[in-house]
């Protein structure tokens, strides 16, 4: 069987699970049984070795099983650099990368001037994407925190990945917890922190596509009206943000003048639209003490 012949398998068996990105998914998931991040169209009409269609059918199994494509694979890519994923981290996605790019705009609006951005703090980081992207991209370090061990493991093995070892490092403990004793150490604060947390109401939770339902429930639920973790964000972010600092919120698609509301007295409040236009991230400029 040609590596085309086993593509079109594949798609075949993932209609009914994945809809129109079954073409999509069955060339994903027949270049990881093949050991590749991605298939060219010169390859396609080479063999498909036994044991690369044996590990397909397996995927295809697993998928129809409504396993994410993406935990199947076991890394997926985020503002172009890759990242290990399992079911302990939210899947990277596309909406997400509007608060990395806004971050990326701070960063480089800031770098000749008076207040450059010198350290960023990333929490509830999960795979780390977002602090290591930010810190790949610009060479800002930071330090990434997260409640679940699990995915600072996930976390740490993305910062081998993407060759960041010597800008980026994790600590373990719930929201600010594990940043605290680290400002303290350094005598600083942080000039961006950066936070996706969980936002989703907890009664719409079991109306979620059943791929989301396999994604971490401590990294979704967002209590009874999505709000809750914003409302301890707001109690505890000031100390660790430098006055003239940014917080950067990842929010759903209708919470932006929800979100907005609750830091409207602690500085510049502004809202960031994703891609498709959607409200997606909250940008807090925290003000400028005042001697």
């Amino acid at each position: 069987m040609t590596i085309r012949d086993a593509v079109a398998l594949a798609r075949k068996e993932l209609v009914e699970t994945s809809f129109e990105d079954a073409e999509f998914e069955a060339r994903q998931l027949a270049a990881f049984c093949l050991g590749k991040r991605r298939l060219y169209t010169f390859e396609l009409a080479d063999e498909m070795p036994g044991d690369a269609l044996k590990k397909l059918q397996s995927c295809i199994m697993r998928r129809k099983n409504h396993e994410p494509l993406q935990y199947i694979i076991g890394e997926w890519e985020f503002m172009g650099l890759p990242f290990t994923v399992n079911e302990n981290v939210l899947i990277p996605r596309a909406d997400t990368e509007t608060l990395a790019e806004a971050a990326e705009r701070i960063i480089s609006e800031r770098k000749n001037t008076t207040a450059p951005v010198r350290f960023l703090l990333d929490v509830c980081t999960g795979s780390g994407c977002i602090g290591i992207s930010i810190a790949k991209r610009t060479g800002v370090p930071a330090l990434l925190c997260d409640i679940s061990p699990e995915a600072i493991s996930v976390a740490e093995k993305n910062i081998q990945l993407n060759g960041v070892g010597g800008l980026c490092m994790c600590r373990q403990g719930d929201l600010f917890e594990a940043a605290l004793p680290f400002a303290k150490e350094r005598a600083s604060g942080f000039d961006i922190i950066t936070i996706n947390p969980p936002y989703i109401c907890t009664d719409v939770i079991h109306s979620l596509q059943p791929e989301v339902l396999r994604e971490p429930m401590i990294a979704l639920d967002g209590g009874a009206d999505g709000l809750e973790f914003y409302r301890r964000i707001r109690k505890g972010y000031s100390c660790l943000l430098n006055p003239g600092g940014v917080l950067l919120l990842e929010t759903g698609f209708d919470q932006g003048a929800a979100v907005s509301e609750l830091f409207a007295n602690d500085g510049a409040v502004s809202v960031l639209s994703d891609i498709c236009g959607n409200d997606r991230v909250v940008v807090v400029e925290k003000r400028l003490n005042r001697g």
